[in-house]
């Protein structure tokens, strides 16, 4: 069951382990959160204490039981259980239809649906709204064109900012709702959406997508692929750098999918969300753990970190030694006079991300070098966009805070008189990234 636009819904739109990911303890949440109204489009917050979703046809909204749809929000307590939801977000909720559809790494900045400048006559887009004084700004027009032949359409922002997927009947839709893409350009304005192909769309809806933060997989819910009911979660591997390349896309069971309608999935560090209708009648949001394997710890060589406990100076007591494992240092190597990642070098930065996710006390230290071809300040240079490439791969596209990394160019390495031709020295165009227990605020 979409739920319709017209006063309602918007966008219209034991474990099972699939492919890298895991799935179980799913659980419909306490009725703090579900209620006799609709629940869909569950987010957590960037820092995971707050959770966002979307009630529809509730007396309680701004428009009401028959007018739009409104954001609500609870924060966690400290038992872990989740608050009274409140939609007090006078600035993003209106009589319309309002619905969030992404956040910023760093949870500053929340993406919505619609053209809030146009209501009461709403325009359909994106609009994004920035945290002020602990308080949402009033919403201003993102700039993504949207493009759709009926009433339904939705979004998905990733976290870098620089990704859109847009679920529409846009021209080239095979049958019902299709999923496209939309990327920033270098000039910050936004491509015209890109049909992701066939291997992903077919011919009945596929809505509520989200993207992994390193874009790596593509969650979604369609009804033109078969499964266990009305629509089913899904999920897709991409191939390539391209959008249009993915895997064909895998239902994520019976644990997770029922013979009602189930999507809106999110996922954040592992606590993941959906929506379901599954219990009749309106939808709730049910919870559930995505467990990824975590090969990235196997991969990276592990050393033991030894640490000296604090001794009281008055008690002369022998020293005890803890120990715990923190990964060596990592390389990713560079063209020559090149600052640009390969995909190689993108996929070792993207398991120390995973890494990094999973261990919130380490940092990086991030080291650029370049061979002796050419002039030292030139060189010095180049050194330090190597090394901002990396740092800017983990920030802007992974979602690691840059308070955790340290970003330093150390110039040219090797033998003077250096020639390109030489493979010997291809070992100074890199980036070394060293681990380390270093607190944010020493940084």
């Amino acid at each position: 069951m979409k739920t319709l636009q017209i006063f309602t819904l918007l966008f219209l739109a034991a474990s099972t382990t699939f492919g890298q990911y895991t799935f179980e303890a799913v659980e419909k949440l306490a009725s703090t959160i579900n209620s006799d109204a609709e629940e869909i489009t569950p987010m957590l917050s960037a820092d995971g204490s707050r959770l966002y979703f979307v009630r529809a046809l509730y007396a309680q909204n701004i428009g009401g039981v028959q007018a739009g749809q409104d954001i609500w929000f609870s924060d966690r307590k400290a038992d872990g259980s989740w608050a009274e939801p409140s939609n007090n977000l006078p600035t993003i909720n209106n009589g319309d239809n309002n619905a969030m559809t992404g956040f910023t790494a760093d949870g500053d900045t929340i993406f919505l649906i619609n053209n809030y400048s146009s209501f009461p006559r709403r325009k359909i887009g994106l609009s994004y709204s920035t945290l002020k004084n602990g308080k949402w700004a009033t919403p201003k027009e993102q700039g993504v064109e949207v493009k759709t032949k009926n009433d339904f359409y939705g979004m998905h922002v990733h976290q870098n900012q620089k990704v859109v997927i847009v679920s529409m009947m846009g021209d080239e839709a095979l049958g019902e709702e299709d999923l496209y893409v939309s990327v920033k350009e270098a000039d910050g304005s936004w491509s015209v959406a890109k049909h992701l192909g066939t291997t992903i769309n077919s011919a009945g809806f596929e809505i509520s997508p989200f993207l992994s933060y390193d874009q790596s997989t593509l969650f979604f819910a369609s009804n033109g692929r078969g499964g266990f009911g009305d629509a089913d979660i899904f999920m897709s591997t991409r191939l390539d750098d391209s959008w249009t390349n993915w895997s064909e896309p895998v239902n994520l069971g019976e644990q997770v999918n029922s013979a009602g309608f189930d999507a809106y999935y999110f996922e954040k560090n592992g606590s993941a969300y959906f929506s379901s209708n599954r219990g009749g009648g309106k939808a709730d949001i049910y919870s559930l753990t995505a467990k990824r394997p975590e090969p990235v710890v196997a991969e990276l060589p592990l050393v033991a970190e030894q640490k000296a406990a604090e001794v009281s100076p008055e008690i002369p007591i022998e020293s005890e030694r803890s120990y715990s494992i923190i990964p060596e240092p990592m390389v990713v190597y560079f063209a020559f006079d090149s600052y640009q990642l390969s995909k190689e070098s993108k996929l070792t930065i993207q398991k120390i991300g995973e890494f990094l996710h999973k261990e919130n006390g380490l940092s990086l230290d991030i080291n650029g070098y370049a061979d002796p071809a050419g002039p030292a300040a030139y060189n010095q240079n180049l050194s330090e966009r190597r090394a901002m490439a990396v740092s800017a791969y983990l920030a802007d596209e992974l979602g690691i805070a840059k308070s955790r990394l340290v970003v330093e160019g150390k110039g040219e390495v090797g033998e003077a008189g250096f020639q390109s031709t030489i493979r010997e020295n291809d070992t100074a165009r890199k980036v070394e990234i060293v681990f380390s227990r270093k607190s944010v605020a020493a940084q």
